[in-house]
């Protein structure tokens, strides 16, 4: 990217500048909303789905949220004595293992003194972008604390900066018309009395002692942070511990209702959740669930059904506290998509940032979160105050999502025969693009529904968006069982080669397309042993040799390659050194018939993923 252009997306965010241009004639502005004008609704023991409805109102209309990762573990930037250490940047002392004790690790905050802090114009590039409502670490699992807490000196007065980091943020969060919302870690590796003690922690005496850090440590600074800083959502990590028992989260839910009624609460405020997938099972009726599903560095394949909210959580580079070395950055178009994809299933996306040791969000950031904000300018209609689309399951070639009588079918590639087929019951009423491009959508009627026909070039580089408007709110076919026609979509061979793409998979239990370079696909998102990828093939019977492209930072995981239930082929997934460095693999031969299907699998994950996928490819011999 151009140096200068660079600079200008960037001043546009410090200013607070709202990114305003014009296409035909015609100008955009940011679309968003403000939380803090919503009626603040208190959770009740007798709460009915319809009013977990209304108390969920703000976070379901906004759809995007910003994720902040702060403390001293920015100071350290992943490096200790200039030495690298590997792993999340907020995980530093404990992915050093014992090499790095604790009174070490005081070293950064000995250090701390953030004096390039500018809370307002942190508030203004999320707004800009069309974030509304924001969720920073107060806590995290190093115990360190970003306000002035009575009942610890592990807080940011005991740093050279000495004040309370939180309230200006909430202050500028009120003045921008965005939701302040907290996250609190469960976990403490600090604190002299959490029940699971670390070897690296020379700084604690006397005995652990769980439930005594749950009703004097961690319940007291939830009522301060509630009562300080009133936050929308109160956002919990760390709580898969064994010291943290299932009753000791429904203590906390339930303490958490007391002190902060109408505030949101995800679900790891208890022991529901289900790893990286992050939903849990039995939203109803349990306690210790909290209100919604928190997926971590994935999206779900498909939406849940109505009255199940949840929300991705994710980073833009690899990271979510302040590394230097970690500039594997995700593109613009792929962090728009990702938003996309996740209010079409009915979700929210809370995207990250972490700011430095000084203060400061990263450039690459604030240019990202720019971008972001040009597209919604035009688009974000089709994002905020919407729910998912009627189908069960997403198009290849992009997303739906819908309001009153209105479809926004998000288009990330044009497909190839330029027709969108809808298979629904309504009658269109009228198309265009949100741009108001010259060139125009066509609609057309015939046996298969509703056909949007596209121009030969889409106006977007990013996501193009055509508003379809019906004459009555969207219903699926029946029969179509709600689900499109190009999942899975059948493959021929072409000269005795067959080639699985990750775009014609049908992708199960959190998998996801995702571009680790711009060229090429892979299939990502792989933490879930009962997720899949599936692929229906037609090739002529015969011999197939059968190779992989794939990329695991670490070794030990083995992918499962069924073909259509008679032949299995086991693939070790080996050591490419990073998640974005692919390796051909040959997994040996396979006959096949005629027409078949080949379903992915793996049994069991090491590490964080099984593997990226970029391409199964089968060659006659």
């Amino acid at each position: 990217m151009p140096k200068t252009r660079t600079l200008v997306l960037i001043a546009l965010c410090m200013i607070g500048l709202s990114i305003v241009y014009t296409r035909g004639g015609k100008t955009a502005q940011t679309s968003s909303i403000n939380p803090n004008n919503y009626p603040q609704v208190s959770w009740t023991e007798t709460e009915t789905p319809e009013q977990k409805e209304q108390r969920m109102k703000w976070f379901t209309d906004a759809r995007f949220g910003m994720f902040i990762h702060w403390g001293i573990y920015s100071q350290w930037a992943g490096e200790v004595d200039g030495k690298r250490v590997g792993g999340a940047g907020e995980w530093l002392i404990e992915q050093a293992g014992n090499k790095v004790k604790f009174s070490k690790y005081m070293e950064a905050r000995d250090k701390f003194n953030p004096v390039k802090y500018d809370p307002d114009a942190w508030v203004r590039a999320a707004k800009a972008a069309g974030i509304d409502y924001i969720v920073i670490t107060s806590k995290h699992h190093d115990g360190f604390c970003l306000w002035d807490s009575p009942i610890t000196k592990h807080d940011v007065t005991a740093t050279p900066y000495g004040k309370d980091l939180l309230k200006p943020l909430q202050e500028a969060c009120l003045r921008h018309g965005v939701r302040f919302c907290l996250y609190h870690s469960i976990m403490d590796w600090h604190h002299p009395l959490y029940g699971q003690r670390r070897g690296y922690n020379d700084l604690a005496e006397g005995p652990t002692d769980m439930p005594k850090y749950v009703n004097e440590f961690l319940k007291p600074q939830l009522k301060e942070i509630s009562d300080r800083f009133d936050p929308g959502l109160l956002w919990f990590d760390g709580e898969w511990e064994a010291c943290y028992t299932t009753e000791m989260g429904a203590d906390v839910e339930a303490w958490c209702r007391k002190v902060a009624p109408h505030a949101i609460l995800n679900n790891r405020v208890g022991k529901s959740r289900k790893g990286m997938q992050g939903m849990s099972a039995g939203y109803s009726g349990n306690k210790g669930v909290g209100d919604y599903g928190t997926p971590e560095q994935n999206i779900p394949a498909n939406g849940f059904p109505k009255g199940v909210y949840w929300e991705s959580c994710m980073t833009m580079n690899d990271t979510w506290g302040y590394v230097a070395v970690d500039q594997n950055w995700k593109s613009a178009t792929k962090l728009i998509q990702n938003l996309a994809d996740c209010a079409s299933k009915g979700g929210n996306y809370l995207l990250n940032v972490g700011p430095t040791g000084e203060g400061e969000i990263p450039a690459e950031s604030l240019v990202r979160l720019a971008e972001i904000g040009k597209w919604m300018n035009v688009n974000g209609e089709s994002i905020k105050q919407t729910q998912g689309g009627p189908f069960t399951k997403p198009f290849n070639w992009g997303r739906i999502t819908q309001r009153g009588n209105d479809l926004y079918l998000i288009i990330f590639e044009r497909p190839t025969n330029g027709r969108i087929v809808l298979p629904l019951d309504n009658k269109p009423v009228a198309a265009r693009f949100l741009d108001h491009s010259a060139l125009q959508p066509v609609i057309q009627i015939d046996r298969e529904g509703i056909v949007v026909a596209l121009p030969s070039e889409m106006p977007d580089r990013h996501a193009t968006v055509v508003k379809l408007t019906l004459d009555s709110p969207a219903k699926a076919r029946e029969g179509s069982g709600g689900v499109h026609t190009d999942a899975g979509k059948l493959i021929k061979a072409k000269d005795g080669k067959v080639s699985l793409l990750p775009e014609d998979a049908a992708l199960t239990d959190g998998l996801m397309t995702e571009r680790k370079d711009e060229e090429k696909m892979n299939i990502g998102g792989w933490t879930n042993t009962s997720a899949s990828a599936s692929w229906t093939f037609n090739a002529p019977k015969g011999l197939y040799q059968v190779a992989l492209e794939l990329a695991n930072p670490g070794a030990g995981n083995t992918l499962t390659l069924n073909f259509g239930g008679t032949k299995i082929v086991k693939v070790a997934v080996p050591s490419t050194g990073d998640w974005a460095k692919f390796k051909r693999v040959d997994a040996g031969q396979v006959e096949l018939t005629e027409s078949t299907t080949l379903k992915v699998t793996c049994e069991k994950i090491v590490g964080e993923g099984a593997a990226n996928v970029r391409v199964i490819q089968l060659e006659k011999r």
